[in-house]
């Protein structure tokens, strides 16, 4: 049985800040230049997957829903996004072999999470270039 249908996800902060600060630091030469269009990419790519999952959902889709959830699992990991990769590996995983009832519930809290997940991204992105990646207070 698909753990989604008997649990809760777990609580996980929206954006893990020494995550961001050690992407940042890893972007090298033009971080600031490579950091925003990362950012803007995330943002614009995981509207775009939430999307998709949301229509092959309604289709009935399981295979598009699983890929879906899948890649923005990754992406949001990638950019410090815990609690909305949480949420698609969640989703990613019940989706293996069917769609539960549930997969509507969670595709809602995955939407508002990255609703979250952005604008921490952006507030994350303003810190990160404004103390040149140094600050801790997030840690």
């Amino acid at each position: 049985m698909n753990n989604i249908t008997e649990s809760e996800p777990k609580t996980v902060s929206t954006l893990e800040f020494g995550e961001f600060q050690n992407l940042y630091a890893s972007l090298g030469r033009r971080a600031e230049q490579k950091l925003a269009t990362l950012v803007a990419s995330f943002t614009e790519s995981a509207a775009d997957l939430l999307a998709e999952a949301r229509q092959a959902l309604a289709d009935g889709d399981r295979e598009t829903l699983n890929r879906a959830a899948h890649t923005l699992k990754a992406t949001a990991a990638m950019m410090g996004a815990q609690a909305l990769s949480e949420l698609a590996r969640e989703l990613e995983w019940a989706t293996k072999e069917s769609i539960p009832t549930v997969a509507a519930d969670w595709l809602v809290r995955a939407e508002t999470e990255y609703i979250q997940a952005k604008a921490a991204l952006v507030a994350a992105q303003q810190e990160v270039l404004s103390t040149g990646g140094t600050d801790q207070v997030h840690g």
